[in-house]
């Protein structure tokens, strides 16, 4: 019989690379995989479905006011406990609950389970109200080392972990890197995007790919482009908020071109053609549980450039500095003028072959199967 994984996330799995890369590696190391979660992608859930034969049972999308996000809260916790009545089996099951809010919502019940929390985000020990009306005779900080398993995506936030949760063991670690076989296959850009893309061929494209907010910098790097050389282009890459429209209406040119969100695996398509790629994450007084998540950032993006060997510009953070460090992969910046930032821009390009190939050492380093098949196969 083939040992189960049952994997819930109260997000929307389109959201998450890392949760698909997760089915996409069970699929292939043939586990049976029940998946209970949103999805606002049909061809996410196709791929999941129909190549990995995931077994989906569709929650509704998560969001909205604070009130709304508690009945919605109840409401997926009940349904969630409901198909484990009938998918788990205690003999060859795992429970993945995945995301730190996921965790936190079964923190009561974390025991009656195989159950693997997999964090993501550092999770601040005080929980908040509405958690504790879900689960009003137990607390985070005690439940959380009641699972059989603790994944945490950064090495630093792993050792935090395991101190502040007086943990007897270190967390494992599995980085946030893509694994998608389907990604290799053929897919094809809107062709609204195949036409603005095709206009940039013989350029040096730099790419932000990622949410649009104040604390990332991006006009910091809009003001770089325009001190370089007129073969390097700017792409901006995501949408979704205000900053994104403003932005655009106010530096959209030949030279800074806006795109929308695609939806992974498609927006590797645009990743591939960077020249280099920028990681910014800036963090100043803000709660110490935001401020760890920043500091020892563990960023998709970072494997998703070195994927297609893309050297990187980022912020100085302890998590980058040490990637980059250990594989020159990139250049850190303790000062995200647009000067610094042209700057190491040609520094990177007069040595682009051997940035490049660091980036596909980077990349190389982690393999994600085994990572994953040594967390579900460790009997420890």
């Amino acid at each position: 019989m083939k040992s189960k994984v049952i994997l819930t996330m109260i997000y929307d799995i389109k959201l998450f690379p890392p949760v698909i890369s997760i089915c996409n590696i069970l699929s292939e190391l043939n586990y049976e995989i029940v998946y209970i979660g949103g999805c606002s992608n049909v061809a996410i859930e196709r791929a999941l479905i129909e190549k990995n034969h995931v077994k989906f049972y569709k929650t509704p999308l998560y969001g909205g006011n604070g009130m709304q996000r508690i009945i919605q809260q109840w409401k997926y916790r009940k349904q969630v406990l409901k198909v484990l009545k009938t998918e788990y089996s205690s003999k060859n099951t795992f429970l993945w609950l995945l995301h730190s809010e996921t965790v936190s919502l079964f923190s009561g019940v974390l025991e009656r389970y195989n159950t693997i929390s997999h964090l993501f985000e550092f999770k601040n020990p005080s929980q908040k109200w509405a958690y504790k009306l879900l689960n009003p005779f137990s607390s985070f900080e005690d439940n959380l080392k009641k699972s059989k398993k603790i994944i945490c995506c950064e090495y630093n936030r792993a050792h935090i972990t395991k101190a502040i949760y007086n943990l007897e063991k270190l967390p494992y670690i599995l980085p946030n890197k893509p694994y998608n076989k389907q990604s290799e296959e053929s897919v094809v850009l809107p062709l609204s995007i195949q036409e603005i893309v095709a206009k940039y061929k013989n350029k040096k494209i730099i790419l932000y790919q990622g949410i649009f907010i104040a604390e990332r910098k991006v006009d910091d790097f809009i003001e770089a482009v325009n001190l370089l050389p007129n073969d390097y282009v700017l792409f901006l890459m995501g949408g979704g908020t205000s900053l994104y429209d403003e932005l655009k209406n106010k530096y959209q040119s030949d030279r800074i071109v806006f795109l929308p969100f695609l939806a992974p695996p498609l927006h590797l398509e645009i990743t591939k053609l960077a020249h280099i790629g920028i990681l910014v994450y800036i963090v100043n007084g803000v709660p110490i549980n935001h401020a760890i998540n920043v500091l020892y950032c563990a960023p998709n993006k970072l494997y998703e450039y070195s994927k297609f060997g893309i050297p990187m510009v980022a912020n100085d953070l302890p998590a980058l500095n040490m990637a980059f460090y250990q594989n020159k992969a990139g250049v850190c910046l303790r000062s995200l003028s647009a000067k610094e930032i042209s700057e190491a821009i040609l520094k990177i390009d007069s040595d682009y072959e051997g940035y490049s190939q660091s980036s596909y050492q980077l990349y190389n380093s982690i393999d994600m199967v085994d990572l994953v098949n040594s967390i579900v196969s460790d009997e420890g």
